[in-house]
């Protein structure tokens, strides 16, 4: 039962165990919903012990007996999972923030490195890989009631919390929409390791779904894992990550002012399996050719993972630059919204950020059409549309002629 998620089972052995039983509802330990703030969200620090404490000191923080480090304002502070490794001062790192955590002043999520360190110290067999060897070796130089603290502490933490009203969540690699406020073994995984196809790239890495791309909840997820020379925000998802272990930024994203505090890496500790290039992302709805270029992996109602081979994508993108508009030249008018008949040429109507302008309209008379054209500055053809925001179909050949002689649109 534990496997289904089930962490509590409570077995009634008599009619009056059933009689008096209660059913009483409980939050999920993600749930801090009560909690309206304010934060300090601070990305992976990977041991950088030295830039935590600048980063804290910048954002105001002061050094406490009780919690390492304290804000007056009594902000309280976010940590985003990848505490170790690869860093020159790991058990300092966990020392810190396992103290900020225990005083209430301070939340933590688990990140993958962390996990992997917590599945070491419980005695199971890891791969000693990607810079945990100079976690375990600090580790080595401590007692043992401080390693099994360390222990206890990373198997502690949740996959992501859930704040303010909802508004606002966090993770160490993400979090899908229909995954906010949810406990499963799939939500974990995503929490930890973000969403991948299986592959690896030419370094060896994993290939990334762009998971951010696709998301359009309200809530604002704010995430690392993935290092970036800058901060990414894309579709009210922010990543912090920019990765200060390779010589980058220690970056804090402060809510709800949604301002990014960074301070620079001292030195580079570690060299990345491929340069730092920020993601090519698309904005909002619209299109990218790197959204349609390469092997592509899509997640459908009916199949999870769905893989388009290079060359069908290449054939598609072919076709669709042939016979597809601008999506900037669309104008979406709903039946109910239809332009009257002496509407005043120029204007406005449903234009999408303002970038579509009505140029002229014609009405047809013998087949009760109006058509309307409307483009970009430039020169650029047009794409017509009838009154009822549907594609212009013409009833006779003439009035088709008659439009694109008149002006020279591109019919859908």
């Amino acid at each position: 039962m534990k496997k289904e998620g089930i962490r509590f089972v409570y077995v009634l052995e008599s009619e009056e165990e059933i009689d008096g039983a209660q059913i009483v509802r409980t939050k999920l330990w993600n749930n801090k919903k009560d909690d309206p703030g304010p934060f300090n969200i601070i990305g992976d620090i990977h041991g950088c012990f030295d830039e935590l404490m600048l980063l804290l000191r910048k954002l105001g923080y002061a050094e406490d007996a009780e919690a390492g480090m304290r804000h007056p304002e009594g902000r309280k502070a976010v940590f985003l999972g990848n505490l170790c490794d690869r860093g020159p001062k790991n058990a300092e790192t966990l020392r810190l923030v396992m103290a900020m955590v225990r005083s209430g002043n301070a939340l933590a999520v688990s990140g993958n490195h962390d996990v992997k360190l917590a599945r070491y110290l419980s005695g199971k067999s890891i791969r000693q890989n990607h810079g945990i060897v100079l976690t375990i070796a600090e580790l080595e130089q401590e007692d043992a009631p401080f390693r099994e603290k360390v222990r206890d502490f990373l198997d502690g933490p949740v996959s992501h919390y859930v704040l303010n009203h909802g508004n606002l969540a966090f993770s160490h690699a993400g979090l899908k929409e229909e995954y906010v406020g949810r406990g499963s073994r799939a939500v974990r995984n995503f929490c930890l390791y973000g969403e991948t196809t299986d592959e690896t790239d030419e370094c060896g890495l994993p290939v990334r779904l762009g998971w951010a791309s696709d998301y359009r909840g309200k809530t604002e997820i704010v995430y690392g894992h993935t290092p970036q020379p800058e901060v990414q925000a894309v579709n009210r998802t922010v990543c912090i990550d920019t990765g200060c272990i390779f010589g980058g930024k220690l970056t804090a994203y402060r809510y709800p002012e949604k301002e990014i505090v960074d301070v620079d890496a001292l030195q580079q500790y570690c060299e990345p399996a491929k340069p730092l290039v920020p993601e090519t992302r698309s904005e909002g709805n619209m299109l990218s050719v790197t959204d349609v270029q390469g092997k592509l992996h899509l997640s459908t109602a009916l199949m999870p993972s769905l893989s388009v081979p290079e060359e069908n994508a290449a054939a598609a993108l072919e076709v669709m630059s042939r016979f597809a508009a601008d999506p900037r030249w669309l104008i979406y008018l709903p039946p109910t919204m239809s332009p009257l008949r002496d509407q005043p040429a120029g204007r406005l109507s449903g234009a999408p950020n303002g970038g579509v302008r009505i140029l002229s309209e014609a009405w047809c008379p013998s087949c009760g059409m109006r058509e309307k054209t409307h483009g970009l500055p430039g020169g650029h053809r047009s794409v017509p549309y009838g009154g009822n925001g549907e594609k212009a179909l013409w009833n006779q050949r003439r009035h088709g002629r008659y439009y694109l002689h008149k002006n020279r649109a591109q019919i859908l």
